[in-house]
């Protein structure tokens, strides 16, 4: 996580008594512990994604064209509580 120079530049100016310190190490710690929710929301997207890999395996063959390919995964995904992928 960091900031971009630019960013940075405007934080000194507006707070020029402030000292910045990184803080990468702390925060890649907390964002390694998941809670129940954070889990099931990954599951639960894991799960919406293997059905648009599904459908790209079912439909993606010679001869269909691309937009039905896309078409058929966007609708799995659709329907496996997806939205808009």
């Amino acid at each position: 996580m960091g900031v971009t120079w630019g960013l940075y530049n405007a934080l000194v100016k507006v707070l020029p008594r402030s000292r910045f310190i990184s803080c990468t190490e702390e925060v890649d710690r907390l964002r390694m512990v998941k809670t129940e929710n954070e889990l099931r929301i990954m599951r639960k997207a894991a799960e919406i994604g293997m059905a648009g890999v599904e459908a790209l395996l079912e439909t993606g063959r010679e001869g269909v064209a691309e937009y039905e390919v896309h078409q058929a995964v966007e609708r799995a995904m659709f329907e496996a509580g997806g939205d808009n992928p």
